[in-house]
């Protein structure tokens, strides 16, 4: 259907309609594309190093997790950068003065992330947390996309699962974050859904919690759901 309105609006003169179609079919899968290379190298990460990617704190400011796992998605060996560094050291500030960062983190001609994991207890990211995507429940959330934030993407800085329920609420969270009218959720099964903003603001709550997605059904976001997609990881 969505071919048939752009070769009407183009065949009939009405390139606006022919236009917006086609924007949103390139946004999906610029989300799609998006998300394939984060499941990437959050994997490599893992069966490589043999241990969860996180946001390194032990020598604060540290690192996020975003930069731990960007060797694995592009090649950028020609940039210099130190992994061992915080990321507002010297040896980092070629990537981090840089005015765009990774597509797969920011939003076109920015370095501040709209991909923040989900943290806290009885999370994929805690501390000695070491099952693969496949050992966890499908309805799992593991990490969401679009969110506002001025968070750089190589800073430590994500969203707590207790901080969910005030920023769905319209609150602004830690580095300036805002959860906006629309957003996306990564699941561990590699499903992406994107939703509005529930009118509950604990409705997902069960999806962020290892031990309660395992009970959880999808269909209870049926209400907000407003577009879904798949990764093959």
């Amino acid at each position: 259907m969505k071919w048939i309105l752009i070769a009407y609006g183009i065949i009939f003169g009405m390139p606006i309609t022919a236009a917006v179609f086609w924007f949103c079919r390139n946004d999906s899968e610029h989300v799609v594309w998006d998300c394939r290379h984060v499941y990437g190298g959050l994997v490599t990460y893992q069966a490589l190093l043999y241990r969860n990617p996180r946001d390194v704190l032990k020598d604060p400011p540290g690192t996020s997790w975003r930069f731990q796992i960007q060797r694995f998605i592009e090649d950028v060996h020609m940039t210099p950068y130190d992994l061992d560094e915080r990321w507002t050291s010297a040896e980092n500030r070629w990537l981090r003065d840089e005015p765009s960062g990774p597509d797969f983190f920011c939003p076109q001609g920015s370095n501040r992330t709209s991909v923040m994991a989900i943290t806290g207890p009885d999370t994929w990211w805690t501390e000695g947390e070491k099952r693969t995507f496949e050992e966890l429940p499908p309805s799992y959330v593991v990490f969401v996309l679009g969110v506002s934030s001025q968070c750089h993407w190589m800073q430590p800085g994500d969203i707590s699962r207790d901080e969910v329920p005030a920023l769905l609420k319209g609150e602004v969270g830690p580095n300036s974050t805002r959860i906006g009218s629309a957003f996306w959720l990564a699941f561990a099964d590699g499903t992406l859904l994107r939703i509005r903003t529930p009118d509950d603001p604990m409705a997902l709550q069960p999806f962020l919690s290892i031990t309660e997605s395992a009970a959880a059904a999808r269909e209870w976001l049926d209400p907000w759901v407003l577009e879904t997609s798949h990764v093959d990881r």
